[in-house]
């Protein structure tokens, strides 16, 4: 059997996705007795896949980041990459 995590896309809106994320993680650290920080969610899925912006999660989920490292960054990013656009 195989674990498949799917995400879905929507630019800024990707933090809640990342929030979710890490109440998943911090409950598989619980179950499975992995207090350590080592423990990521590549470690209990198979798959992970996303459009737009849950690719990109997606991708630093399937590399072994921490969802903790992917939230850190994508606050610093986001508000680079998110910010308004002038009117003109």
């Amino acid at each position: 059997m195989k674990r498949l995590l799917p995400l879905d896309g929507g630019g800024i809106r990707g933090i809640f996705s990342i929030g979710v994320f890490k109440r998943v993680e911090e409950f598989l650290r619980e179950r499975y007795r992995c207090e350590n920080a080592g423990f990521v969610l590549k470690d209990y899925f198979d798959f992970v896949g996303g459009t737009n912006t849950s690719a990109i999660i997606a991708a630093l989920l399937s590399k072994g980041q921490s969802v903790r490292s992917i939230r850190e960054a994508y606050e610093h990013l986001g508000l680079i990459i998110f910010r308004r656009k002038p009117f003109w």
